[in-house]
């Protein structure tokens, strides 16, 4: 859904989407849907001005995941 939002230009919405959604994937210990979140959050938080710091900390934060 973030990402729909952000395609529209939604950044607020964008980013609310994204937060719920690592939110879940971090309740449900999925290492790829937090990775993802992480992303989509970081790729919001450039499209704020003056939140860059903000998008290369939660890129910086994705959990390393195994494909084991």
């Amino acid at each position: 859904m973030s990402r729909i939002y952000a395609h529209l230009l939604d950044p607020d919405r964008a980013l609310s989407y994204a937060l719920l959604s690592l939110e879940v994937s971090r309740a449900l210990q999925d290492q790829a849907g937090e990775a993802q979140a992480l992303l989509d959050v970081g790729r919001v938080y450039t499209t704020l001005e003056g939140r860059e710091e903000q998008a290369l900390d939660s890129i910086r934060a994705q959990p390393r995941c195994s494909m084991a």
